[in-house]
C-alpha cells in the first residue's frame, strides 16, 4: 500500500505505511529506504537521511540505498 500511494503522489500516506512497517519490523531495509524516500518529497531532508543510513546499514551491497544517501547529504 506504502508503494502504491508513493506512485501517486499521496507522501504523507505512504510515509504512514512505511512507519507501520518499521513498528513491526525495525531491521526491514527497504521500508527504511521508501520511508526516506517519501520523507525527503515532503522537504524532509534531515530525518529522510537517517532513514537511509539504515537501510544502507541493513543492507550494504546496496548501491541504489548508496546513491540515495550520497545525493542527500551532497545536497
Amino acid at each position: 500500500l506504502g508503494i502504491a500511494y508513493f506512485r501517486i503522489h499521496r507522501f504523507a500516506e505512504a510515509e504512514a505505511e512505511f512507519r507501520e512497517i518499521l513498528e513491526l519490523q525495525p531491521v526491514e531495509h527497504y521500508a527504511h529506504f521508501a520511508l526516506g524516500r517519501c520523507l525527503e518529497k515532503q522537504g524532509k531532508a534531515a530525518e529522510a537521511v537517517g532513514h537511509y543510513r539504515m537501510a544502507s546499514f541493513f543492507r550494504p551491497q546496496s548501491e541504489e540505498y548508496r546513491r540515495a544517501l550520497e545525493a542527500l547529504e551532497a545536497a
